[in-house]
């Protein structure tokens, strides 16, 4: 894969996928959208529709905070439309969590690290809850590993 969407659509399948084939999903549908930019926080490319814009410096500041850093105010100052969790140790990566605000309700906010891309997902869980938040994270991280363990 050499192009940035190619990679966005992998991504997006392979957590998609993963997500769908967990226990107890069938009664919360996700609708996955992937960014994937620099560790910089410019983008490259996204899913088509990617529902808001993070500016480049919330982006950075999200993947700062996605390694389990306390070095950044990304709690005390979210990017607008945002509440951020918490940042999990996933065993082979972290993964900041966060919330939407307001609608849609049930926006997830995850952010992590591949080898060489910073990777952000929004995904909108239909009658959510925290099973099925939990089995959305799982699901992102097994996407982000999928893609470092081909190349990125």
């Amino acid at each position: 894969m050499g192009d940035w969407q190619d990679w966005v659509a992998f991504i997006s399948g392979e957590a998609a996928n993963s997500y769908v084939g967990m226990a107890g999903t069938a009664d919360n549908p996700a609708n996955w959208h992937i960014q994937i930019g620099s560790k910089e926080g410019d983008f490259y490319a996204q899913s088509e529709g990617f529902p808001t814009q993070i500016a480049a410096a919330d982006c950075k500041r999200l993947g700062i905070a996605s390694t389990g850093s306390s070095d950044t105010d990304v709690f005390s100052t979210p990017p607008k439309g945002f509440t951020i969790v918490k940042a999990v140790d996933c065993d082979a990566v972290w993964v900041l969590a966060g919330k939407g605000k307001g609608e849609p309700a049930g926006r997830q906010l995850f952010v992590g690290y591949t080898t060489d891309c910073l990777v952000i997902a929004l995904v909108d869980i239909t009658n959510h809850n925290k099973t099925s938040e939990i089995k959305a994270l799982d699901a992102f991280t097994h996407g982000l590993l999928k893609a470092m363990e081909n190349g990125i």
